[in-house]
């Protein structure tokens, strides 16, 4: 039994994204940015045109099991996989060897994808969701989100990108986990600071998500502030949050000043340093983004949310 990570508008002739000149993107295609998620078109097998969350902290794609059984993906390739996400572990059937198919022509073959009943994460967020893409396309190609024209391109290689103005990130990959990590710094509302190794995750609908080994290595909970616990739903199951303030956050130049962050809550986890937690949508979303798996970098450029107050 293996173990994964996770947690068309087919308008060519719209204007705010068509190809930017002089650069040789594979593809480019509209996105939504709805209820804190970003929203791509694609088919799986003969599906419909499906609404997935495109989300650069998970690595497997995951489709709705109802709606797999509405159209019968996979019914002849299944086997049993673990998925570890927000909220624990949990068994789940994986339909092998799918082919997605992405607006522009753009097909991802060969594809596992797991089946998973979003209707209780559904009705606890107010969310309608169909599936989950990361990896199986941020792997393939050197992928664009652009936010400010609400558009992603894909490339076969970085040279074919315009970087110009943005800020180049290296980072890395941790434990077998094909999620991007790199440092960023906070300052607590009284001025003591903390640095770790956060994931890349445009899937977390928030701005900075604390682990709880690191919390508890460094006495978080005395250190934070005024804070409250609220009750949440994981990928797989219920939880538990801590929502408290941060002075500021920093990272490779980039400076945020007070936010809301949550924490997990567990006690009993281990203590240790060294991984920080998850960066999420609401930081994210205040930049164009370009994604190079090959050479484990991030480029980032301030757009028009950037300073959005939280």
């Amino acid at each position: 039994m293996s173990k994964v990570m996770f947690n068309f508008f087919f308008l060519s002739g719209f204007c705010l994204c068509s190809s930017l000149s002089g650069y040789a993107q594979l593809a480019t295609f509209p996105f939504q940015l709805k209820d804190k998620n970003i929203l791509i078109k694609a088919k799986v097998n003969n599906s419909d045109s499906l609404d997935l969350i495109f989300d650069t902290g998970s690595t497997a794609t995951l489709i709705d099991s109802l709606t797999a059984e509405q159209f019968g993906i996979g019914k002849e390739n299944r086997q049993v996989v673990e998925t570890v996400g927000s909220g624990g572990s949990r068994n789940y059937l994986m339909a092998t060897q799918q082919e997605l198919q992405l607006p522009q022509h753009i097909r991802l073959s060969g594809i596992d994808v797991i089946l998973m009943n979003f209707s209780k994460l559904e009705s606890a967020t107010g969310k309608k969701m169909k599936g989950i893409i990361g990896y199986d396309l941020l792997s393939k190609y050197v992928t664009s989100f652009d936010f400010d024209r609400k558009c992603i391109s894909l490339f076969h290689q970085i040279q074919e990108v315009d970087t110009t103005g943005y800020t180049g990130i290296p980072f890395e990959f941790s434990k077998g986990i094909q999620i991007p990590r790199f440092p960023v710094t906070i300052t607590t509302q009284g001025n003591k600071q903390f640095t770790g190794r956060v994931m890349f995750d445009s899937g977390a609908s928030l701005t900075l998500f604390i682990s709880a080994p690191f919390k508890n290595f460094h006495h978080l909970n005395t250190e934070i502030g005024p804070s409250k616990l609220v009750k949440g739903r994981g990928l797989n199951e219920s939880t538990t949050d801590q929502k408290a303030t941060i002075k500021s956050m920093h990272f490779y130049g980039f400076h945020f000043g007070q936010m809301g962050i949550s924490l997990a809550v567990d006690d009993q986890a281990e203590k240790k340093d060294g991984y920080l937690g998850l960066l999420g949508l609401d930081i994210i979303r205040r930049f164009n983004v370009i994604i190079d798996y090959p050479n484990h970098k991030i480029f980032l450029k301030p757009n028009k949310y950037y300073h959005t107050p939280f």
